[in-house]
């Protein structure tokens, strides 16, 4: 066995692998890089398809949505992954939202369309909410599962109701959250398999290093982590995942952070697979939707993307 140290291993901002891309690319490119773009500066989003099935219910009111308390809940608990502030756009067609955390060391984006709403009530303009995730997950009124929440805008506030309860909480000013682009991340490598055997890995990983290490074939997966006295691994033959796309003939290889991969895995609540891109020591591609009694183009979508961690 190869014992690795710990001090050996450090995390690599997307930021700090946009700018070695770029210089080894010889001129300029988006491919890695996380920008920032102007509060008053709404990204375009293709025209919405028309819908034959039933829409949710719509009107005029100031801005208004309604959903599932533990659709909110899980959502809540993703973003709380990433930052402790988010800011949500809402469009005639749905709502978008896209964090990094301080370090630049992971992104998650959602997208979610009108459709996944019980109720989606907007005038037509783009609307921005920007609030503090940690405030409204310990403090959001009690409900059961399929109890409806409802969120009205009111000015600089929002009021959530569930059943009898309500409160009412302060939005921040958009301009002080962030909401960067998501960089263009392009790895030809991908396994998709389910949410449960991912996390009870990672979990089984947690007490030996913090980092684990994903080595793909067209056989079969291997994940495993290393310290100076112990060494953790899981493999999966190629039978236990539901896809294998290797493009190479050699081991794609690289380590990512563990903390993330814990923090996001156990925030998911109703995640049946993920989906995950990578390649040797390049950032990886999470991809996976919510569980939902609707079909599956108007579940939400969630990307969470993750810098290497990088051997000197």
């Amino acid at each position: 066995m190869v014992e690795i140290e710990e001090e050996y291993w450090r995390t690599k901002p997307l930021t700090e692998f946009a700018r070695e891309e770029i210089e080894y690319a010889g001129k300029k490119t988006p491919t890695m890089e996380v920008h920032v773009e102007g509060q008053n500066e709404p990204r375009e989003t293709p025209e919405a398809k028309q819908e034959t099935r039933k829409e949710p219910e719509t009107g005029d009111a100031p801005g208004r949505i309604s959903l599932p308390y533990s659709r909110l809940k899980e959502l809540l608990e993703l973003f709380n992954t990433v930052v402790t502030e988010v800011k949500l756009q809402f469009r005639p067609d749905g709502v978008e939202a896209i964090a990094v955390d301080p370090a630049h060391v992971a992104m998650l984006a959602l997208k979610m369309p009108k459709s996944a709403f019980s109720e989606y009530h907007f005038d037509g303009e783009l609307s921005t909410w920007a609030f503090d995730v940690e405030d409204w997950k310990k403090s959001i009124p009690k409900g059961s599962k399929n109890d409806l929440v409802t969120l009205e805008r009111s000015k600089d506030r929002v009021v959530v109701s569930v059943g009898p309860f309500v409160k009412e909480y302060t939005l921040l000013d958009p301009s002080v959250v962030t909401m960067p682009r998501i960089p263009k991340i392009e790895a030809n490598n991908s396994f998709t398999m389910g949410h449960y055997e991912m996390r009870e890995s990672f979990k089984g990983a947690e007490d030996v290093s913090d980092s684990i290490r994903f080595e793909l074939t067209r056989n079969g997966l291997t994940m495993k982590s290393i310290a100076d006295s112990r060494e953790f691994k899981a493999d999966f033959p190629k039978d236990m995942i539901k896809e294998i796309v290797c493009a190479d003939d050699e081991p794609i290889r690289s380590s990512y952070p563990l903390e993330y991969l814990l923090k996001l895995f156990k925030a998911m609540k109703t995640v049946d697979e993920v989906k995950t891109s990578f390649k040797n020591d390049y950032p990886l591609t999470a991809e996976f939707k919510l569980a939902s009694d609707k079909m599956a183009d108007e579940r939400p979508e969630i990307k969470f993307l993750l810098a290497p961690r990088m051997e000197q």
